[in-house]
């Protein structure tokens, strides 16, 4: 496993975009889900890629399906390249987790993760990567964008990594070297304000603490505002069940409205 540092988790996209095109120039097309669109996919096709959009999100169930993820890769073209979020939302069961995994890697799939703000999904950070040392330990390799600026509350710096992970310290050292010769023509040398404020976080274990006990209160303080909201609808009558409202995790809230 291996990274580069990028300009926020578009830099990210750019780079690994970028290296996608040059060394894997018959996997042209793309599957992106409808909620990263904007702006990753248009990253893609300026890049020469034919994005199609995808959505696992079951309007009547009100819920990410597993059903539905299943059926998309089932129906996706060989080789191509799949852009994908946080699924632990999705629930699969471990079959279904088999399936997944297998139909990706006898397509040869390429998988592009999207972990946009780690821990601020569930409020811990092991658990919002799951999904990921999942695939690390089925031996997949995959590119990671990963976007620092919100977990740490530092929008305006705009700090990102490219997260690489490799079969073999050989293939992953000759990727790097292609990011890294790619990073200096986008943009030579990142901004480093934001990289070293996060770097003294993690590096000192009493602010480190501090931060990550700061995740979970925003969290917690964002689950009971959807609690509330689950319950003065329910106070006011409103026709049908409002639970999926807390049954996602996240910043983000699904309230199911036309």
């Amino acid at each position: 496993v291996g990274g580069v540092h990028t300009v926020g988790d578009s830099g990210a996209f750019q780079l690994g975009v970028q290296f996608l095109r040059t060394w894997r120039r018959d996997a042209n097309i793309v599957y992106i889900i409808s909620s990263q669109q904007e702006p990753h996919g248009l990253i893609f096709q300026d890049m020469g890629f034919t994005v199609h959009e995808y959505s696992i999100w079951d309007p009547m169930k009100l819920c990410m399906d597993p059903n539905i993820l299943l059926n998309v890769v089932e129906q996706i073209p060989r080789r191509c390249v799949l852009v994908i979020g946080n699924i632990v939302d999705c629930k699969l069961t471990q079959s279904q987790w088999a399936k997944f995994t297998s139909t990706l890697k006898s397509k040869q799939i390429f998988l592009f993760f999207d972990i946009p703000c780690q821990g601020l999904h569930t409020g811990d950070l092991e658990e919002d990567t799951r999904v990921l040392r999942y695939f690390v330990s089925r031996r997949f390799e995959f590119f990671c964008s990963q976007s620092l600026s919100r977990n740490f509350g530092i929008y305006d710096e705009g700090v990102g990594i490219l997260v690489v992970v490799a079969l073999n310290n050989q293939h992953l050292l000759c990727v790097l070297s292609q990011l890294m010769s790619f990073a200096r023509a986008l943009w030579l040398n990142p901004p480093t304000t934001g990289a070293r404020i996060i770097t003294s976080i993690l590096c000192n274990p009493a602010l480190l603490g501090e931060w990550k006990q700061s995740l979970k209160g925003v969290i917690e303080n964002i689950m009971l505002t959807k609690e509330k909201v689950k319950e003065k609808l329910r106070l006011l009558a409103t026709p049908g069940s409002w639970d999926h409202i807390t049954e996602h995790n996240g910043t983000h809230g699904y309230l199911g409205l036309n």
